[in-house]
Parts: C-alpha cells; sequence; structure tokens
C-alpha cells in the first residue's frame, strides 16, 4: 500500500535502470460513499499518472464486513446476480453455475450511475488499458482533450447514433440489463439451464462483456467506431479553440489498425505487411508523444517477432475455434496485451 508518487517514482527508477515496466491499478465501483464524480476523478488521476486501470463491480463475498446485514442496510440499496466469468459446466449430466451477487445501487451511487459505468469502463479498458487505441488517446490528451471527457462524449453518441454503433450499444446494455441483474441465484440458474440460453455460453457467443465487445469492435466494426471517434474528434475541432490536427488523428487511427495482428476465419496470421503515411508517428511515439511531424510517404513495416510469433501458434493451437471472437477472448485472459500488435520498423 505504498502512496502513488512513491509508486511513480519507483516506475521511474527502474526506467532509468532500462527495465521498463508498465504500472496499473484497479479500482472497485460500488464501495460505501463512492459517488459518480470521484470514482471518474480516481481514474483520471491514475490515467495522467501513466496508469493502465483495470475497474470491477463490487460483488458481497460471504463472511466479509460488506455482506453483513448492517453494511447492507446502510449502504447498498439494490443487488443483483450474475454468471461468474466462464464459471459453468455439465457434471454428470446436470447443468451447474457459479454466480457472483453483485452491488447494483448504493446510497450514494443509483442505478442510472451504475449503468453509465458499465459501459464506461468497456470504453476504457478497450481503449486506453488494452491500448487499442492508445496512441489516439495520447493524440487528444496533448490536445488539452482528456480521454476521461472524451470516454463520456462517445457514450452520448452512441446513444444517439441509429446506425450500427447505436445497436452495438444496445445489445451490451441489454446483456447487462438481462444477464448482470438477477434478482436472485434461482432466477440465474433457471435462465442458463435453458438450452438455447446455454447454448449461447457453449458456442463462445457470451463472456465477460468487455472482451466480447472490444472483439466485436475490432473484429466486426472497426470501421464504424473509427468514424465515429473521427466524427466526435471533428465537432471538438468545429465548437472548440483547441488546435486539432484532424489530417494527423486519422493518420494515427489508420497506425493503429495495422498494428493489429491480423487473423483469417481459420485463425491464420499474417506475419508482415507494410503501409505508407503521411506523419511520422513511430519517432512521434518514441520521442514519449512530443512532436509529430508531417513527412510525406513514410514506409512503415508491421511484423511479429519470433517470440510474438510462436507463442501466437501456441494459443491458436490451444483455443482453436471456430469463433474467433472467444479465441481472442480465451487468448487474452491471462496474457499480455501486446502479443496481439505488431512491432513496427521504417519500411
Amino acid at each position: 500500500n505504498l502512496p502513488l508518487d512513491k509508486i511513480v517514482e519507483f516506475q521511474k527508477e527502474l526506467a532509468a535502470c532500462g527495465q521498463e515496466e508498465r504500472l496499473f491499478s484497479e479500482l472497485i465501483i460500488g464501495l460505501p460513499h463512492e459517488t459518480k464524480e470521484s470514482h471518474i476523478e480516481a481514474n483520471r488521476k491514475l490515467i495522467d499518472s501513466g496508469f493502465e486501470i483495470w475497474n470491477y463491480n463490487l460483488h458481497l463475498l460471504p463472511g466479509t464486513e460488506m455482506d453483513s446485514k448492517e453494511s447492507r442496510e446502510l449502504f447498498f440499496k439494490k443487488i443483483g446476480w450474475r454468471l461468474h466469468s466462464n464459471a459453468y459446466g455439465v457434471y454428470d449430466g446436470e447443468k451447474v453455475f457459479e454466480g457472483q451477487e453483485t452491488v447494483l445501487e448504493t446510497s450514494t451511487l443509483s442505478r442510472d450511475d451504475f449503468r453509465y459505468f458499465r459501459f464506461y469502463h468497456f470504453l476504457q479498458q478497450m481503449m486506453w488499458s488494452k491500448k487499442w487505441y492508445y496512441d489516439f488517446l495520447m493524440f487528444l490528451k496533448i490536445k488539452k482533450v482528456h480521454p476521461v471527457d472524451f470516454f463520456d462524449e462517445i457514450i452520448n453518441k452512441f446513444r444517439k447514433d441509429t446506425g450500427e454503433m447505436g445497436n452495438l450499444y444496445a445489445d451490451f446494455m441489454s446483456d447487462y440489463d438481462e444477464l448482470e441483474s438477477f434478482e436472485t441465484f434461482d432466477q440465474l440458474k433457471e435462465f442458463w439451464e435453458d438450452d438455447n440460453n446455454f447454448e449461447r455460453l457453449s458456442d463462445g457467443n457470451y463472456g465477460k462483456l468487455n472482451m466480447l465487445y472490444t472483439y466485436k469492435i475490432v473484429l466486426d466494426h472497426r470501421e464504424d467506431f473509427n468514424n465515429l471517434v473521427m466524427e466526435l474528434l471533428e465537432e471538438y475541432a468545429k465548437n472548440t479553440e483547441l488546435d486539432i490536427d484532424i489530417k494527423a488523428a486519422a493518420d494515427i487511427l489508420k497506425f493503429q489498425d495495422k498494428k493489429f495482428v491480423k487473423f483469417d476465419e481459420n485463425l491464420n496470421v499474417e506475419y508482415e505487411t507494410t503501409d505508407i503515411f503521411e506523419y511520422d508517428i513511430l519517432q512521434w511515439r518514441q520521442s514519449g508523444y512530443n512532436s509529430l511531424n508531417k513527412s510525406s510517404n513514410i514506409k512503415y513495416r508491421f511484423l511479429l517477432s519470433d517470440i510474438n510469433r510462436k507463442t501466437l501458434e501456441i494459443q491458436l493451437q490451444q483455443f482453436k475455434s471456430k469463433n474467433l471472437n472467444a479465441a481472442l477472448r480465451n487468448m487474452s485472459v491471462y496474457t499480455d496485451s501486446r502479443q496481439f500488435f505488431y512491432e513496427v520498423d521504417y519500411g
């Protein structure tokens, strides 16, 4: 339990010794006295300190102080049940499930606050902590648009969208409202015992919502999502006095798309590719995001290192599946997300 400033100091000392370690922290939504504002500010502070952030929903463990009758009556206004991730199976012909009793409303956080943060946490994990849009967010941060504020704008954009992004948002919230908010464990068990619902589990079409919908976007809706964030950025540029280079932002999104390792429907991997860019994004990243220079026709080579190639090949055999989304989710559970990104050099 070291103070934040001491942890950041240690990280800088490690970096000076050539040991570049990433910082991460975990936050729990639903603790007593937490408010919407305090939770957002905690995430803002950690982002400003360079942390990856993993947000969890508070669940009540039997025997703990917060599980007591006094704490429940004092702090927790609504409780629900959800399936513990991958905690199901068929044993001796019987379908068996393990559930979590989670907090859905407290004395200081409304039900709507929890619904808001469910999608907010998904966006932050995908875009910031899992690095799918890290470069883009760093570009915004330098332009005085904080990621925390941009996530809020993205949520509003999703809610108003009448196309693919609006449908994806509706599906996400439907999964949360229906499948993470059962009144009792018996209701949870009854629902998942149904053959049609159980088939969604066995086929890999349901799991942790953050990762399930991350790969929905990465694999199936990347262009729509990129268009949404670019439209939002163009609105920032138009309605504020911020100096935002829209062409540079678009080039950064293209760069991030190219960095993601390409898989075909049979889980075969493309080991190397090249592309041309207008801005020297690689130099910008290597300089600590200090200056982004425009230089015509910069060719980058995107390739897998020998270690990453071997790691992916082993895991693709281990988690082989007809469902690419499910295969990549299983590969993501205990591994570094960097394995899904090509290394980059000048072509």
